[in-house]
């Protein structure tokens, strides 16, 4: 039970009068009745809550990718879902999102886990399939993070929201892909 969606996110918090309330808020959304009943649905202890203060990157372009396909269930493609801007507007079903898919050969990523870099080499080229507003060569290496993710925790596919200021490649979330669990 990842709790993704339960609670309150704030963003665009710009001064430090702004910060305490959004704190408060967010704090205040573990009682939210939806919040309760999805712990409740899942036996879940009623505990505590950390709230976590975080830089808000300006996404130029941003997703969602799951380092194992979770409709197929099988395979070595990276699913990516992106768009131009940030993250939110993928995440929350605002938008359409464009969709990629990668294919990333198990043997090359051992070779390339080895080097424990998890920058997508100049001479490593993936395989893409779609098209659209995003580059492939940034659709590339989100597949190779989300791979790397998935290598750290133990081969466990993971389900990552990124985004990508312009110059760096921002790893916001990642969690187990739950429809491969306990399969995988």
């Amino acid at each position: 039970a990842s709790a993704a969606g339960q609670y309150e996110s704030i963003a665009n918090i710009t001064s430090r009068d702004g910060l305490l309330p959004a704190i408060n808020r967010c704090f205040a959304s573990y009682n939210d009745s939806g919040a309760v009943q999805y712990r409740r649905d899942r036996n879940l202890p009623e505990t505590f809550m950390a709230v976590l203060v975080q830089q808000q990157i300006r996404g130029v372009f941003s997703g969602v990718a799951f380092s194992r396909d979770p409709i197929s269930q099988q395979g070595c493609d990276v699913v990516i879902e992106a768009l131009p801007g940030n993250a939110s507007k993928v995440v929350s079903g605002q938008a359409t999102p464009e969709s990629y898919r990668v294919f990333v050969e198990e043997s090359l990523f051992q070779i390339q886990h080895s080097s424990q870099s998890w920058i997508l080499p100049d001479d490593v080229v993936l395989p893409v399939e779609g098209s659209g507003d995003v580059p492939e060569r940034l659709i590339q290496q989100v597949a190779y993070l989300a791979r790397h993710l998935e290598n750290h925790f133990s081969g466990i596919p993971q389900d990552i929201e990124w985004s990508y200021d312009g110059q760096t490649l921002w790893l916001l979330q990642a969690r187990p892909v739950t429809t491969l669990l306990p399969i995988w």
